[in-house]
């Protein structure tokens, strides 16, 4: 992953949580999960990234740029919360 980061020019960190600490801090139980915060810290969106995870050419609501566009307008998303999709996550052990 850091490799095609790089490759396609991501202009955000990139980081791999290897004690399952984040992903446990946070409840994931997917990958990938997504969990949107405004500018105060407040969780405003948490779910899937949009309504079609294996036909891209088939999504009719991309969940997570909608909740983008609301916080950086300043506004609550219209859809704070959808079930993720995708495979189950496997935390490391304590």
């Amino acid at each position: 992953m850091q490799e095609r980061a790089k490759l396609k020019g991501y202009g955000f960190p990139y980081v791999m949580d290897t004690t399952s600490d984040v992903g446990r801090a946070f409840g994931a139980t997917h990958t990938p999960e997504v969990f949107l915060f405004d500018a105060q810290g407040t969780l405003a969106y948490h779910g899937a990234i949009d309504d079609n995870a294996r036909e891209p050419s088939k999504v009719n609501h991309h969940y997570l740029q909608e909740a983008v566009d609301a916080v950086a307008a300043g506004k609550t998303p219209a859809v704070q919360e959808t079930k993720a999709l995708g495979c189950s996550l496997q935390l490391r052990s304590k």
